[in-house]
C-alpha cells in the first residue's frame, strides 16, 4: 500500500549522478534527506521512506513551504495523480532521471555539480561522465526496478536534449502508451527527428521550458544563452511538434528577478499562454535555492516589492524574511560579473540600491 501522506515516498524514484560518478536514489527532487548509493539497499531504503510522514517531517519541508505559500502544486500533491491507491509499495510509478551534466548554460542559480559549462568556466575537478558509465547506470536502473507500472518519467539535466540517455531508457519501456514524459529544458535545443519519432509512441510528452526573465534579464540569468534564439525555439516547438506534445514553463524566482516578475508574466500572457489547440500552457513558480534564494531579501528590496505587488501575490508570498546581509551575495555576483564581463547593475537597474554593502 502506498504512503498515505506522499506516494512518491513509497513509489517514486529519482536517480541522480554524483560528483564521483555514483548513482544516488531519492524519492523525488524535493527530498531534503539522505540518498541511497548502494543498489543492494534500494528496497531497504524504500521501506524506510514509506514510514515518513510528509506532512510533518522536516525532510519534506519544501513541499510544506510550497503548499503553505500557494506558490505551485507541490510534489506531494502531484504524487496522488501518478500513484494509485491500490499500488504496491516500492513499485515504480514515478521516475526522475538525472544522469548527465552536459549543459550549454551557466545559469546563475546553478553550478558545476549540474553543468559542464560551469565546470569548464571554473576548471572544476568534477569527474566527467563518460558514455560507458552512463550506460552502466542506465542498465543498473532498468535491472533494479520494474518500470512496467510507470506513469511518469522525468528527464533532468544538465540540458537533457543535448545527450541521448533518455533515448536509451525510453527504448526499454514496454508500455509507452500509458507513460507521460516530462523534459525540463533551457529551450536552446530543438529536438531531433529521432527523438520526436520516439515521443510519438508515448501517451504524452511535456516540454517544461525554464524561463526566469525575458530579454537581457534572461541572457544574464541563463548566460550565455540568448533570449531571441530560445524564444524562437519555443514558438517553433509549440507550433510544429506532434499533438501529444504539451508545454509548460518553469519560472525560477531568484533575488534579482523577483522585482521583474511582471515583465515575464506579461510576455507569457501575450505570447505563450495557449498552445495551437487552444489549451492554456501552465507555468510553475519555484524559488531558487542557494545564495540566490529569494526567501531572504534586504529590507529595501522588500519595500520595493511591497509597493509594486499585491500582498497575496506569489512574489510577496515567496519571502520569509527581510534580514538579508548582501555581502556574501555581492561577492559572488562581483566574481561572476568579472569572469563573464557583465554588470548586474545594468541588467537590474531598479534594484541596484537594494544591495549596497
Amino acid at each position: 500500500m502506498p504512503n498515505q501522506t506522499c506516494r512518491f515516498l513509497s513509489n517514486g524514484y529519482k536517480f541522480q549522478i554524483t560528483d564521483n560518478n555514483k548513482l544516488r536514489l531519492m524519492p523525488c527532487c524535493k527530498w531534503l534527506g539522505s540518498a541511497e548509493e548502494n543498489p543492494q539497499n534500494f528496497q531497504q531504503y524504500r521501506t524506510m521512506l514509506n514510514q515518513v510522514d510528509a506532512l510533518t517531517d522536516k525532510r519534506c519541508m519544501d513541499c510544506a513551504y510550497q503548499e503553505e505559500k500557494k506558490l505551485r502544486t507541490s510534489w506531494r500533491q502531484m504524487s496522488f495523480d501518478y500513484v494509485p491507491h491500490d499500488a504496491v509499495t516500492n513499485e515504480a510509478y514515478y521516475l526522475e532521471i538525472q544522469l548527465d551534466r552536459t549543459c550549454n548554460g551557466g545559469c546563475i542559480m546553478c553550478g558545476p555539480w549540474l553543468s559542464t559549462f560551469w565546470q569548464k568556466e571554473l576548471y572544476n575537478k568534477v569527474t566527467p561522465i563518460n558514455k560507458t558509465s552512463r550506460e552502466d547506470h542506465i542498465n543498473l536502473i532498468m535491472s533494479s526496478i520494474d518500470v512496467s507500472h510507470a506513469k511518469q518519467i522525468r528527464f533532468l539535466g544538465g540540458e537533457p536534449l543535448l545527450s541521448n540517455g533518455d533515448l536509451q531508457i525510453l527504448s526499454l519501456v514496454n508500455t509507452p502508451e500509458i507513460v507521460d514524459l516530462v523534459y525540463t529544458t533551457n529551450g536552446s535545443i530543438y529536438p531531433s527527428d529521432m527523438r520526436i519519432e520516439l515521443w510519438k509512441k508515448f501517451q504524452s510528452v511535456r516540454i517544461n521550458f525554464s524561463v526566469d526573465g525575458i530579454g537581457s534579464r534572461f541572457n544574464y540569468i541563463r548566460y550565455p544563452l540568448q533570449w531571441n534564439i530560445v524564444v524562437e525555439n519555443m514558438y517553433k516547438m509549440r507550433d510544429k511538434l506532434p499533438d501529444n506534445i504539451k508545454f509548460s514553463i518553469n519560472h525560477t524566482a531568484n533575488i534579482f528577478n523577483l522585482f521583474y516578475f511582471d515583465e515575464f508574466d506579461q510576455w507569457r500572457s501575450e505570447n505563450f499562454l495557449y498552445d495551437r489547440a487552444g489549451k492554456e500552457i501552465s507555468y510553475n513558480f519555484s524559488p531558487a535555492s542557494g545564495i540566490l534564494n529569494p526567501q531572504f531579501v534586504s529590507r529595501s528590496l522588500l519595500e520595493l516589492l511591497t509597493e509594486k505587488y499585491h500582498k497575496d501575490s506569489k512574489v510577496i508570498n515567496t519571502i520569509l524574511s527581510d534580514s538579508l546581509n548582501p555581502q556574501e551575495l555581492m561577492e559572488f555576483i562581483s566574481q561572476l560579473d568579472h569572469r563573464r564581463k557583465l554588470d548586474w547593475r545594468t541588467v537590474f537597474p531598479d534594484i541596484r540600491h537594494c544591495f549596497d554593502v
